[in-house]
């Protein structure tokens, strides 16, 4: 997938498509509505980050799941969590959509870039949604003790202060933007 900003490339992400009998509509859509914590009416599982393309198919969103090599989805167009998130964040609603047929270009390279600056929110014990997830899976890549459950329990505020600790943070166990931002950061680049 390959994500513009004005008309220069921001994100060129690795994604799937359809698998054979269920293709990935092509042509020009738009975001209609965005979830981070959408279920699938047809066939009861989550899609995370979930971003609804409009017209004239109903049902094809964006959203975070399993990304094979190869194309794997009921139509919807599935992106690593991360990315997802990073995408789901920084697009937004009304913001057009292309797809078109056949693989990215081999002349354009994949970055799969997670920009700090796209955080905004702020997550505290009692939250539960797919950003407390991404908080979890971040933490737990990196070695903290915590289960990624999307509930943030004493378990994550617990890690999260570790982190904070680690960080050189104020540290509340909650996830406000900095912590976020070093998040984010240490994910890409360590400390």
């Amino acid at each position: 997938m390959v994500a513009f900003e004005g008309d220069k490339i921001a994100h060129v992400l690795k994604v799937s498509t359809g698998r054979p009998g269920f293709d990935t509509p092509t042509g020009s859509f738009k975001v209609i509505a965005k979830n981070d914590t959408a279920m699938s009416s047809i066939y009861k599982s989550p899609m995370e980050f979930a971003m609804r393309l409009g017209n004239p198919y109903k049902g094809i969103n964006i959203h975070q799941e399993k990304v094979p090599d190869v194309p794997a989805s009921h139509g919807c167009i599935r992106e690593h969590f991360k990315t997802a998130m990073m995408m789901f964040i920084w697009t937004p609603a009304g913001c057009p959509v292309e797809i078109a047929p056949g693989p990215c270009p081999d002349s354009i390279k994949y970055t799969e870039t997670y920009d700090p600056t796209f955080i905004r929110d702020y997550y505290a014990a009692g939250d539960k949604d797919g950003g407390v997830r991404m908080i979890q899976e971040v933490l737990a890549t990196k070695g903290y003790s915590v289960q990624v459950t999307g509930s943030y329990d004493a378990q994550t505020m617990a890690a999260v202060r570790a982190f904070q600790a680690d960080a050189k943070l104020a540290q509340d166990g909650s996830a406000g933007i900095k912590t976020m931002q070093k998040m984010l950061a240490y994910l890409n680049y360590g400390f």
